[in-house]
């Protein structure tokens, strides 16, 4: 793999015998609150909430985007909501209605009402 990638033996062991930097141990440390709140919410708790728990339960100092990235990163996820089919059931070959109501006048002339717009007087035109 080294090799595909061009790095030295000597660099690639390095790399290997580095210690952890400070965010990685952060991260690590961070991570198990994470998955402690998250257990006593029971799977159902977002980043935001994590977030909050976090901040207000725990007073640790934690942006959102940080929890959202370890949660990723960690396989954790919140409830996440079924969406609702739609409930109007289209018939092949009918006619959406159209923006005005028709009606029948007394002689018996189709006409389409449209109610008027009504705007607030603050709106200049």
């Amino acid at each position: 793999m080294r090799e595909v990638l061009g790095v030295s033996r000597s660099g690639h062991r390095a790399w290997e015998r580095r210690v952890p930097s400070d965010r990685a141990l952060s991260d690590a440390w961070l991570l198990g609150k994470i998955k402690q709140v998250h257990e006593q919410a029971r799977g159902i708790y977002g980043s935001r909430r994590v977030q909050a728990e976090l901040r207000l339960g725990y007073g640790i100092e934690i942006s959102r985007k940080r929890v959202r990235r370890l949660k990723r990163a960690a396989g954790i996820s919140g409830f996440v909501r079924v969406k609702r089919g739609r409930t109007t059931i289209r018939v092949p070959g009918a006619r959406a209605m159209s923006a005005g109501v028709e009606s029948t006048t007394k002689s018996g002339v189709s006409a389409v009402c449209r109610s008027p717009i009504r705007r607030p007087r603050h709106w200049t035109i």
